[in-house]
């Protein structure tokens, strides 16, 4: 009688062993450049957001003189906004300097009705309040950089997106 139920637990046991799966890796930091960037969700999962007119984004990110993060302020967005435009802010001026080797002036702030200048980047951040038609990347019949998402940790999600784009390169 010990012996079976010896034999039962150790079946248990070993089962329990079989089926337990390793957790996946999520990643979070892309070393470029001599440095490291920290991303806010696995990037894996900001990969997913979808991104229309990647090529012309790029471009214009990558031969801006100029960057403006902008969005319209709402109460409840504002905080992601905050966080999102600093993040966003930080990878592209890390970009500039270490991966391109100059210096881009990169500003966050709040403004609606916005035309791009003559060699000026222009992103707009939409959230889940502020007209977000769901959550991608794309760029305006005027040639503004969109990033939305419709919800607080979708707009992050696609603010990781837009740096994977130029942090392929």
């Amino acid at each position: 009688m010990k012996l079976a139920v010896l034999m039962i637990s150790f079946l248990l046991v070993t089962a329990g062993c079989i089926s337990q799966q390793e957790p996946e890796k999520q990643t979070f930091v892309i070393r470029k450049h001599g440095i490291e960037y920290l991303f806010s969700n696995p990037i894996e999962n900001s990969s997913l957001v979808p991104v229309e007119n990647e090529d012309e984004i790029l471009q214009k990110i990558l031969t801006a003189e100029t960057v403006k993060i902008t969005f319209e302020s709402h109460e409840e967005d504002n905080i992601v906004f905050q966080l999102a435009g600093v993040e966003m802010a930080s990878k592209l001026s890390h970009f500039y300097v270490y991966g391109q080797g100059r210096f881009v002036d990169v500003k966050a702030a709040e403004i609606s009705g916005i035309s791009p200048k003559e060699n000026e980047t222009v992103i707009l951040m939409k959230g889940p309040n502020t007209g977000a038609d769901g959550t991608s990347i794309h760029l305006s019949l005027d040639e503004i950089i969109v990033v939305e998402g419709d919800t607080e940790k979708n707009l992050m999600l696609a603010t990781d997106r837009l740096a994977l784009i130029y942090l392929k390169e």
